[in-house]
This record gives C-alpha cells, sequence and structure tokens, in this order.
C-alpha cells in the first residue's frame, strides 16, 4: 500500500477518476471514512508508519468498493486529501450534483486532515525534525539591514535563526552546494527528487541579483571589505 504524500504512481487526474467512479459509495461511507481519519491521523497515537490507517480505510471500503480496486482507491482518497488543486475542485463542480457533493467532502478532509497526514508522511519518510514552512521578516537593527527567519519544524515547533544580506546569501548557498555534493556522494539518482521549475527559478533569482549587483555603485564592496 502506498504512503499520500501527493505523488503516487497515478496524477492527480487519474485520481480524481477513480474518485468519481466510485463517489457514490464514498459519500454512502462519509462517516466511517471520518472516524479512520478521526482514529488514526488525527490522534495522538504515535506510530511510525501508515499501515493502520490505510488497513482501516480500506476496510471500510471492502462490501463498497470492489475487492480489486480497493486500494487505489485508499491511495487516491490519501493522495487526494493531500494535494487536492484548484483545478480538480472546478473538475468536480462540473460533473453535477455528485461531483458537488464529493468536492464538498474532499473540501472537508483537506481542511481537517490534510496537515494531520503531511506531518505523519514527514515522520515517516524524513524524521521529527523536518521543515514545514520558513517565514521571514526584514528590517534593520543598529542602522544595518537584518532579517528575522522563523522556521516551522514538524508543523508544530518554531526555530528562529537572524541574518543579515551577507550571510544569508552564504547560507544559501551553502545549501546548494550540499545538494551539488549529494549528486557526488548519494548518486546520480538525487536530481530525481529536484523539481527543474525550482531549479530554474533559483537561476533568474541567482541572475537578478547579479544584475543589480553590477548596477549598484562599486564602493559596496569597499564597505563590506571594511566590515
Amino acid at each position: 500500500m502506498g504512503v499520500a504524500t501527493g505523488d503516487s504512481g497515478t496524477s492527480e487526474e487519474e485520481r480524481i477518476d477513480i474518485l468519481l467512479e466510485h463517489s457514490e459509495d464514498l459519500l454512502n461511507q462519509r462517516k466511517e471514512i471520518i472516524s479512520v481519519f478521526d482514529n488514526t491521523v488525527a490522534s495522538d497515537l504515535r506510530f511510525n508508519n501508515l499501515d493502520e490507517f490505510f488497513r482501516l480505510l480500506s476496510g471500510c471500503l471492502y462490501g463498497y468498493v470492489d475487492e480489486d480496486d480497493v486500494s487505489e482507491v485508499a491511495e487516491a482518497i490519501a493522495n487526494t486529501v493531500v494535494a487536492y488543486s484548484t483545478e480538480s475542485a472546478d473538475r468536480l463542480m462540473e460533473e453535477g450534483e455528485d461531483g458537488e457533493k464529493l468536492h464538498s467532502f474532499l473540501t472537508e478532509l483537506e481542511a481537517n486532515y490534510k496537515i494531520h497526514l503531511e506531518r505523519r508522511t514527514n515522520r515517516l519518510h524524513k524524521g521529527n525534525d523536518w521543515w514545514s514552512n520558513v517565514k521571514t521578516e526584514m528590517g534593520y537593527r543598529a542602522n544595518k539591514p537584518h532579517f528575522r527567519h522563523e522556521i516551522t519544524k514538524d508543523y508544530q515547533d518554531q526555530v528562529v535563526i537572524s541574518t543579515d544580506p551577507q550571510n544569508t546569501l552564504t547560507l544559501a548557498a551553502h545549501f546548494l552546494r550540499q545538494v551539488l555534493d549529494a549528486r557526488e556522494t548519494l548518486g546520480e539518482d538525487v536530481l530525481d527528487y529536484i523539481s527543474p521549475e525550482l531549479v530554474q527559478d533559483v537561476e533568474e533569482l541567482s541572475s537578478e541579483l547579479a544584475d543589480v549587483m553590477e548596477e549598484y555603485p562599486d564602493d559596496i564592496e569597499e564597505e563590506l571589505s571594511e566590515e
């Protein structure tokens, strides 16, 4: 049974097809499905895998969904809760009353359980120290630019670090260098976990910064060297 990560073997479009095909069955078992989420991923139980969640979720589908499709439907539910796009919501709303009811149910599951399911998945695959959000505030301290970064760990714990512009870039360069080093140390398949679009964004941001630095007065280098 696959784990809800938002990137299982089926595309989001395929998952919506599966859920639409079984929409009546899912809506009939609405209370039972919600009960599974409440008693597993949203509970205080600290289990190290999602097998129990998928076992119970599959269990409440037996007798309603064809036995050969149970696992596929359970995975589609879980992964859609984690990754339910506006495009999928719009598509369901175009499918008449059944689509609207299914959209309402999925929205309810997403609102109440997405963070819980993501947290369980991250703990399983990435450990309890995985960061889930970062927020930065900027201003001046002692007449110098200052950044305050608040990093949320495991969706609940906050870690705060402070930087100036120079060591903000030092930190960014460090992380980029680690990814490149990982390609040599861990293997080429590290690249499978990197979005080409994100690399393009990083390249564009770097080029933009290089352009504004080139246009900036030359005495910036003298100021940095004096610090």
